[in-house]
């Protein structure tokens, strides 16, 4: 399966009701969670199900994901938490596909943590970037020590 594609095809579907999802603290990620599980096939997707909790998980197409909801006015420990999302796909031991991926909430002022949120790099490729009115979702493919 194509993840990359698959993820691109959410986002952009998605656009509309994750621009208002954004002022929804305490539940954006797991709403986001939830519709990129109802995006795939039927029995393809799992959340927060593997031993290590990745946010989602496929065993027929071995993949696992961490999601961030980030803006440049959110706290800045966010940085941090990435950065252990990215730490803890690196560390899976499995061979299967890792993903990260990075919803960046744009309606906030420029920051360092926006700054940085918008030119961080995990991993040699750039990332896929799908670009909508209040948020750029930022998706990198990331292997064993891969973050610059």
């Amino acid at each position: 399966m194509n993840w990359i594609k698959f993820f691109t095809s959410f986002f952009e579907d998605k656009k509309e009701p994750i621009n208002r999802i954004l002022d929804a603290g305490g539940c954006r990620e797991c709403w986001l969670q939830g519709e990129i599980y109802l995006h795939a096939e039927q029995e393809v997707l799992a959340t927060n199900t593997s031993p290590q909790k990745f946010d989602l998980s496929s065993d027929k197409y071995p993949m696992v994901a961490e999601i961030k909801i980030c803006g440049g006015d959110y706290q800045p420990k966010m940085k941090g938490l990435i950065e252990a999302d990215v730490r803890k796909l690196e560390s899976d031991p499995q061979n299967r596909e890792k993903y990260m991926i990075l919803v960046v909430d744009t309606r906030g002022a420029d920051t360092p943590l926006r700054e940085w949120l918008m030119t961080c790099k995990f991993g040699d490729d750039p990332p896929s970037q799908i670009q909508s009115t209040n948020f750029v979702a930022r998706i990198w493919k990331v292997g064993q020590h891969t973050r610059a």
